[in-house]
């Protein structure tokens, strides 16, 4: 299901939909005195139906969602022309929410038109779960796999998959697995199981986009497992797996639950409890002593590290001191968000684009940010680097 709006937007104003799904509703009546004061103490109908007509407020009926529903709307949609449904489906309902901006109270922008596009679901109901969901320190390789469960797969099946991450995650292709759901047992022989032809899309980065043999209505498969391996930056890390057909098809997203009886965290969000709370971890300086003379060997040292617990845009920075406290360099880079792997270099030249001397340099490597009542246990770190000729 998509979603796509026609609208006339001046500059200086938009327009943002945004939608919330499910499906079932209840109803209930508000009851107001004759100055609109609403009732709500036990009884309203009965008080509302007591009083003299002339006493009487409105009497309005009101939708109130089900227990199913998202408890908030999605992210606004960003294109008009058409912008794949992120909300959970396939659902009964769908709640559309549109709101206008504008910078100037003379100037406003107008909605128009809005349309739903409807394909078919590859399932009635997709559910996934992670494990493990918890791990108990950060920038850490670990192995992980996702369940995903369809529900009544309809005739046209699926053929890809797609599990994203947070940005600056990397996702680790293992393997992908389909059978019963009593074959993944402990015990299980993974080898027997393992889905055949999977093409690989993407790898290395913040998702997993895979390619497979169509598993149709009349599959005999229950239960998928993707393995993979990942390192969390954040203390929590929210996990989005989707199933289509074919390159043109909409995604249906995977929700959350009890996608297998073995697993009991019914959860896609991953959880970090650190023991430490270090913003740096796996500082390496490489090589330890460099040699800048321009022979292309050791002519740079590079510092390699992860950032973790900060999700803000900020600096990483590397001060270079010598040994009297005097600072010869100073290097930094900015990305929107600041967890993950970082890579910086120094070519052994000061501010002014000279070669340092050789001998031993202070090396401060810290973060642009307001940690402060954090609780971080280490917001900066000190190492040194020699340089000779």
């Amino acid at each position: 299901m998509s979603i796509e709006w026609d609208a006339d937007t001046p500059p200086g104003t938009k327009v943002e939909l945004q939608t919330r799904t499910g499906d079932t509703f209840s109803s209930d009546t508000l009851y107001y005195h004759g100055d609109n004061i609403r009732l709500y103490e036990g009884g309203a109908a009965e008080y509302y139906a007591r009083k003299n007509r002339r006493d009487r407020g409105n009497k309005i009926g009101i939708w109130i969602d089900g227990p199913e529903w998202e408890k908030s709307f999605s992210a606004p949609y960003e294109n008009a022309a058409g912008s794949p449904i992120t909300s959970p489906s396939p659902r009964q309902f769908v709640r559309i929410r549109a709101t206008l901006f504008s910078n100037d109270p003379e100037v406003h922008p107008t909605l128009k038109e809005v349309r739903l596009n409807f394909a078919e679901p590859v399932a009635r109901h997709l559910l996934g779960e992670v494990t493990p969901t918890q791990v108990d320190s950060l920038g850490v390789q670990r192995p992980f796999s996702v369940y995903i469960r369809p529900d009544t797969v309809s005739a046209g099946g699926f053929d890809q998959l797609l599990l994203a991450a947070p940005p600056q995650m990397r996702l680790t292709y293992r393997g992908l697995y389909g059978g019963k759901g009593s074959d993944f047992s402990p015990a299980a022989d993974l080898a027997s199981l393992e889905i055949a032809d999977v093409e690989i899309r993407s790898d290395h980065s913040d998702s997993l986009h895979l390619t497979f043999p169509a598993v149709l209505s009349e599959s005999d498969i229950e239960l998928f497992r993707l393995d993979f391996d990942t390192s969390l930056f954040t203390v929590s890390a929210p996990l989005r797996a989707a199933l289509r057909r074919g390159d043109d098809g909409w995604w249906q997203r995977v929700d959350a639950g009890d996608a297998a009886a073995q697993i009991t965290d019914n959860d896609l969000t991953l959880v970090a409890v650190p023991r430490r709370k270090e913003i740096f971890r796996n500082l390496a300086i490489e090589p330890q002593v460099f040699t800048p003379n321009g022979d292309d060997i050791n002519d740079a040292v590079k510092f390699t590290f992860d950032v973790v617990l900060i999700r803000q845009s900020s600096a990483v920075e590397i001060h270079i001191h010598d040994l009297g406290g005097r600072r010869v360099r100073s290097i930094s880079a900015r990305r929107p968000v600041v967890t993950g792997a970082h890579a910086l270099e120094w070519d052994g030249r000061d501010h002014a684009g000279n070669l340092v001397a050789p001998g031993v340099y202070i090396v401060l490597l810290k973060i642009d940010a307001n940690t402060e009542g954090a609780g971080l246990d280490a917001r900066d770190l000190t190492r040194t680097v020699a340089v000779a000729y």
